[in-house]
């Protein structure tokens, strides 16, 4: 079978970043073996190695500790400075490299499903998908997943590369990313997501602070860290929510599907199972709770859905979504209870009839607030 030297550099590079599928594999192998002398030339390129060679690996307890001591600081004299790779030090990677190239394992990318998708396209649509994009001291508005890509294929040197990118979403606004490994994470609002550039060869580490909806790529051989304020939640792919915002001082990971252990940095390791809530804090206390997981994951897919909730509870989401202040000109009525779903999407006045419809309660919208009285 004739293999392009094009398509075999493609395939090389695939290789180093772990994304090389079985056939490709096979077809990479199979052109490995009858063309030796050739191989070689391809991998003494230093170039080639160093644009797909996996960087510095992060040691967990090093990153909790600089996490810690510098939370979500961005400095420029923090950027990951830009490799010099000396004939030598090419050497020394490809002989560290040789047995990630070669190693197979399990991976699975999760499935983007159809609820997904029709959020993704509503919220793209009302102009709520937006995030600013923290790279090198540089701030840069970013509207979809695609503009993001397109500022990340402009950056030309290491020197442009912040050790790890920084993403931010302000109140009203929402936005979902697809990390190196595959996996996806949504940001509700108000909330910073710190990742890696490119993700090591033990682990896949992130950090956040506010609320984020995860699907884990599945990879045996790379536990998956979530680090807050408060611990650390590590999954091997699987679904979950984590809100450090929901309880001052606490982090929240509701578990949707697989197996997730969370760690209070004080504290010792909680397993965590499908339909259940853990919540923990800096202090090391930790608790699971049973929960029926709709209410706390559907903003994920487009709703909000309340069962019992005080208004006054309600209002604190809506007004974070909609970026209205909120005005309670008769305090009684903050305990009313409220069930029932709430699109993200519709119009705010749309939203508040409905609510003032369920509850009785008067609500009108004045010179950007939401007022509320009986």
């Amino acid at each position: 079978m004739s293999v392009s030297s094009r398509s075999i550099n493609v395939l090389l590079r695939k290789r180093l970043t772990g994304d090389l599928t079985q056939e490709e594999s096979e077809i990479l192998n199979r052109w490995i073996s009858e063309h030796p002398a050739d191989y070689e030339q391809l991998m003494e390129r230093g170039d080639l190695v160093s644009e797909y060679a996996i960087y510095s690996s992060i040691n967990h307890d090093t990153a909790w500790n600089l996490f810690r001591n510098q939370y979500f600081i961005t400095d420029k004299h923090h950027r990951l400075r830009p490799y010099l790779y000396t004939a030598a030090a090419v050497a020394l990677l490809l002989i560290v490299m040789t047995p990630l190239l070669f190693r197979q394992h399990e991976v699975v990318k999760p499935v983007l499903t159809a609820e997904v998708k029709t959020a993704m396209i509503r919220s793209h649509q009302t102009q709520k998908e937006e995030a600013t994009l923290i790279v090198g001291g540089r701030r840069i508005a970013v509207s979809s997943e695609k503009a993001l890509l397109a500022e990340s294929e402009n950056m030309q040197t290491e020197a442009d590369f912040d050790n790890r990118y920084t993403l931010e979403t302000e109140k009203g606004k929402e936005f979902w990313v697809t990390l190196d490994d595959g996996t996806r994470v949504h940001l509700n609002y108000n909330t910073t997501l710190k990742y890696p550039v490119r993700f090591d060869s033990d682990e896949r580490t992130v950090y956040l602070r506010g609320e984020a909806y995860f699907d884990v790529t599945k990879d045996a051989d790379r536990p998956f860290r979530v680090i807050t304020d408060q611990g650390v939640v590590k999954v091997y792919g699987t679904s979950f929510d984590v809100n450090t915002t929901e309880r001052s001082g606490h982090t929240q990971v509701v578990l949707v599907s697989g197996s997730v252990s969370v760690t209070p940095v004080n504290g010792h390791e909680i397993m965590v199972r499908p339909g259940q809530m853990a919540e923990f804090s800096s202090a090391g206390t930790g608790k699971l709770v049973a929960i029926d997981t709709t209410p706390y994951v559907s903003w994920n897919t487009g709703y909000y859905v309340f069962d019992g909730c005080p208004l006054d509870r309600l209002m604190q989401v809506l007004s974070k979504w909609s970026g209205y202040e909120v005005e309670f000109r008769d305090a009684s009525v903050r305990s009313i209870e409220f069930s029932g779903n709430i699109d993200k999407y519709n119009d705010l006045e749309t939203t508040i009839k409905a609510i003032e419809f369920a509850t009785g309660i008067h609500l009108g919208l004045e010179s950007g607030k939401i007022i509320i009285d009986k």
